[in-house]
Protein backbone atom coordinates (compact mmCIF):
# COMPACT_ATOMS: atom_id res chain seq x y z
CA UNK A 1 0.00 0.00 0.00
CA UNK A 2 1.77 3.85 -0.94
CA UNK A 3 0.82 4.76 2.80
CA UNK A 4 3.41 2.49 4.07
CA UNK A 5 5.76 2.42 1.40
CA UNK A 6 9.11 4.80 0.69
CA UNK A 7 11.41 4.83 -1.88
CA UNK A 8 15.31 5.90 -1.93
CA UNK A 9 17.36 8.45 -4.06
CA UNK A 10 21.31 9.36 -4.07
CA UNK A 11 24.38 9.86 -5.63
CA UNK A 12 26.49 7.31 -7.54
CA UNK A 13 29.81 6.36 -6.23
CA UNK A 14 31.35 9.06 -7.74
CA UNK A 15 29.47 11.65 -5.53
CA UNK A 16 30.16 9.97 -2.36
CA UNK A 17 32.58 11.65 -0.32
CA UNK A 18 34.21 8.16 0.12
CA UNK A 19 35.21 5.17 -1.69
CA UNK A 20 32.22 2.56 -1.72
CA UNK A 21 35.33 -0.26 -2.22
CA UNK A 22 36.40 -0.73 1.18
CA UNK A 23 34.70 0.57 4.75
CA UNK A 24 35.57 3.61 6.06
CA UNK A 25 33.92 6.27 8.89
CA UNK A 26 32.54 8.39 6.06
CA UNK A 27 30.89 5.26 4.93
CA UNK A 28 30.03 3.95 8.32
CA UNK A 29 28.51 6.90 9.36
CA UNK A 30 26.61 7.33 6.30
CA UNK A 31 24.97 3.73 6.59
CA UNK A 32 24.15 4.73 10.59
CA UNK A 33 21.98 7.37 9.43
CA UNK A 34 20.54 5.24 6.05
CA UNK A 35 19.57 2.90 8.96
CA UNK A 36 18.51 5.55 11.54
CA UNK A 37 15.98 6.92 8.45
CA UNK A 38 14.50 3.67 7.74
CA UNK A 39 13.86 2.62 11.87
CA UNK A 40 12.22 6.21 11.93
CA UNK A 41 10.27 5.63 9.05
CA UNK A 42 8.73 2.54 9.76
CA UNK A 43 8.33 3.47 13.94
CA UNK A 44 6.77 6.23 13.03
CA UNK A 45 4.77 6.33 9.34
CA UNK A 46 4.50 2.31 9.51
CA UNK A 47 6.60 1.65 6.34
CA UNK A 48 6.82 -1.54 5.51
CA UNK A 49 8.05 -1.69 2.35
CA UNK A 50 11.00 -0.31 0.64
CA UNK A 51 11.73 0.69 -2.96
CA UNK A 52 14.77 1.04 -4.24
CA UNK A 53 16.46 1.46 -7.98
CA UNK A 54 19.55 -0.44 -7.16
CA UNK A 55 22.01 2.05 -8.76
CA UNK A 56 25.47 1.88 -7.87
CA UNK A 57 26.47 4.23 -4.56
CA UNK A 58 23.75 5.41 -1.96
CA UNK A 59 20.88 3.19 -3.56
CA UNK A 60 23.01 -0.43 -2.35
CA UNK A 61 23.55 1.42 1.06
CA UNK A 62 20.42 1.82 1.19
CA UNK A 63 19.32 -1.76 0.25
CA UNK A 64 21.60 -3.10 2.42
CA UNK A 65 20.46 -1.58 5.22
CA UNK A 66 16.82 -2.28 4.51
CA UNK A 67 18.05 -6.27 4.55
CA UNK A 68 19.79 -5.67 7.50
CA UNK A 69 16.85 -4.20 9.08
CA UNK A 70 14.91 -7.49 8.05
CA UNK A 71 16.82 -9.66 9.12
CA UNK A 72 16.42 -7.64 12.71
CA UNK A 73 12.46 -7.17 12.57
CA UNK A 74 12.13 -10.74 10.60
CA UNK A 75 9.10 -10.05 8.15
CA UNK A 76 8.06 -6.78 9.11
CA UNK A 77 10.09 -4.81 6.48
CA UNK A 78 10.07 -5.37 2.76
CA UNK A 79 12.74 -4.97 0.02
CA UNK A 80 11.22 -4.55 -3.58
CA UNK A 81 14.36 -3.73 -6.34
CA UNK A 82 13.23 -1.70 -8.92
CA UNK A 83 15.44 -2.09 -12.23
CA UNK A 84 15.10 -0.04 -14.85
CA UNK A 85 16.19 -3.26 -17.31
CA UNK A 86 17.62 -6.76 -16.53
CA UNK A 87 20.75 -5.84 -17.59
CA UNK A 88 21.38 -2.93 -15.49
CA UNK A 89 24.56 -4.15 -13.75
CA UNK A 90 26.77 -5.40 -16.68
CA UNK A 91 28.95 -2.82 -17.05
CA UNK A 92 29.71 -2.13 -13.46
CA UNK A 93 33.00 -2.84 -11.67
CA UNK A 94 32.91 -6.59 -10.02
CA UNK A 95 31.98 -5.93 -6.28
CA UNK A 96 29.66 -3.31 -7.15
CA UNK A 97 28.43 -6.50 -9.62
CA UNK A 98 28.56 -9.08 -6.90
CA UNK A 99 26.84 -6.75 -4.01
CA UNK A 100 24.18 -5.99 -5.93
CA UNK A 101 23.46 -9.70 -6.74
CA UNK A 102 23.50 -10.26 -3.57
CA UNK A 103 20.93 -8.13 -2.54
CA UNK A 104 19.09 -8.83 -5.55
CA UNK A 105 18.98 -12.60 -3.95
CA UNK A 106 17.66 -11.81 -0.54
CA UNK A 107 15.07 -8.95 -1.80
CA UNK A 108 11.17 -9.61 -1.56
CA UNK A 109 10.27 -8.50 -5.04
CA UNK A 110 12.28 -7.49 -8.13
CA UNK A 111 10.17 -5.00 -10.32
CA UNK A 112 11.92 -4.87 -14.00
CA UNK A 113 10.56 -1.93 -15.72
CA UNK A 114 11.48 -2.36 -19.58
CA UNK A 115 13.50 -4.95 -21.46
CA UNK A 116 16.26 -3.18 -22.51
CA UNK A 117 18.15 0.48 -21.72
CA UNK A 118 16.36 3.37 -23.24
CA UNK A 119 17.16 7.04 -23.13
CA UNK A 120 14.97 8.32 -20.68
CA UNK A 121 15.08 4.96 -18.62
CA UNK A 122 16.51 6.23 -15.21
CA UNK A 123 13.68 9.10 -14.89
CA UNK A 124 10.91 6.58 -15.67
CA UNK A 125 12.55 4.40 -12.70
CA UNK A 126 12.53 7.22 -10.50
CA UNK A 127 8.97 8.50 -11.18
CA UNK A 128 7.60 4.63 -10.63
CA UNK A 129 8.96 4.57 -7.73
CA UNK A 130 8.13 8.10 -6.51
CA UNK A 131 4.09 7.40 -7.62
CA UNK A 132 3.70 4.19 -5.43
CA UNK A 133 5.00 5.71 -2.13
CA UNK A 134 4.39 8.71 0.52
CA UNK A 135 7.79 8.61 1.49
CA UNK A 136 11.70 9.56 0.31
CA UNK A 137 14.55 8.70 2.08
CA UNK A 138 17.22 11.14 -0.30
CA UNK A 139 20.92 10.58 0.12
CA UNK A 140 22.02 14.54 -0.88
CA UNK A 141 23.77 17.87 0.26
CA UNK A 142 21.92 19.60 -2.00
CA UNK A 143 24.17 20.67 -4.71
CA UNK A 144 24.49 16.96 -6.60
CA UNK A 145 21.69 17.54 -9.27
CA UNK A 146 21.00 14.85 -11.60
CA UNK A 147 18.35 12.41 -10.62
CA UNK A 148 18.74 12.70 -6.72
CA UNK A 149 17.83 16.30 -7.73
CA UNK A 150 15.29 15.19 -9.87
CA UNK A 151 13.64 12.66 -7.66
CA UNK A 152 13.32 15.23 -4.49
CA UNK A 153 11.63 17.72 -6.64
CA UNK A 154 9.27 15.39 -8.24
CA UNK A 155 8.49 13.64 -4.93
CA UNK A 156 8.32 17.43 -3.50
CA UNK A 157 5.61 18.16 -6.07
CA UNK A 158 3.58 14.81 -5.16
CA UNK A 159 3.62 15.27 -1.67
CA UNK A 160 5.80 12.91 -0.14
CA UNK A 161 7.53 13.10 3.35
CA UNK A 162 11.10 13.59 2.29
CA UNK A 163 13.97 12.78 4.69
CA UNK A 164 17.69 14.42 3.55
CA UNK A 165 20.51 12.41 4.73
CA UNK A 166 23.51 14.59 4.16
CA UNK A 167 26.46 12.05 3.47
CA UNK A 168 29.31 13.71 4.65
CA UNK A 169 30.57 13.82 8.49
CA UNK A 170 29.06 16.73 10.59
CA UNK A 171 31.38 19.97 10.90
CA UNK A 172 33.75 19.05 13.73
CA UNK A 173 34.33 15.45 13.14
CA UNK A 174 38.03 14.79 12.00
CA UNK A 175 39.21 11.87 10.20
Amino acid sequence: MKKYTCCFTGPGPERLPFSMTCRSLRRDFLYERILSAIVEKRKHDHCRTFLCGMDQGADLLCAQAVLELKEEFCASIRLACVLTYPGQAEDWPKKAREQYQSILERADRRIVLQDEETNGCLLAQKRFMIKRSSHLIAVSNGIYGGLPAYAVDYARKRGLSITVIEPALPSGHIL
